[in-house]
């Protein structure tokens, strides 16, 4: 089944209801007054995406160093990434939807159920006989000191080139 219709859909449907969300505001408190509400949105969006671009570059260069994957704090930083375009596009809805994707604590919370979705799906979707399967969580994933992996073996080699 293609997605195309699905995707002209959304594109069609998010403008509107933009625009209908902005008419509505505006005719309450006023469309200058909602148009300023929108700009400062948006300066407030870029101040916290500043703030959290940041947080999340130490957090990954603090995991990386402490010779651990740094794999949900670089989920966290496509949340982070993702709002960016939510709050670049004009409007409330998706000012809000950015504005909710900086706050760490609703970042952490979406990112914790779509990994947790995404385990459930990926180990029922499977049909393991005799195989065991070892989920492994993010968080417990570590490197081995020195980059070493379990495929390093020493040894000696000749190169013949020509």
């Amino acid at each position: 089944m293609s997605r195309f219709p699905l995707l002209a859909v959304i594109l069609i449907l998010i403008p509107a209801i933009e625009i209908f969300t902005f008419v509505q505001v505006g005719q309450s408190i006023g469309y200058f007054v909602a148009l300023l509400l929108l700009v400062v949105m948006t300066l407030l969006g870029s101040y916290m995406l500043r703030l959290q671009g940041l947080s999340t570059m130490r957090k990954i260069i603090t995991t990386v160093t402490s010779g651990q994957s740094p794999t949900y704090e670089v989920m966290e930083g496509i949340m982070v990434g993702v709002s960016a375009i939510f709050l670049l596009i004009p409007g409330f809805i998706s000012d809000l939807i950015g504005l909710s994707l900086l706050i760490p604590l609703t970042r952490r919370w979406i990112l914790k159920m779509f990994i947790s979705r995404k385990l459930r799906a990926s180990t029922s979707n499977r049909n393991y006989q005799d195989v065991q399967v070892n989920i492994i969580e993010p968080e417990k994933i570590t490197l081995k000191p020195h980059g070493q992996t379990s495929y390093d073996y020493e040894g000696e080699y000749i190169r013949k080139d020509k």
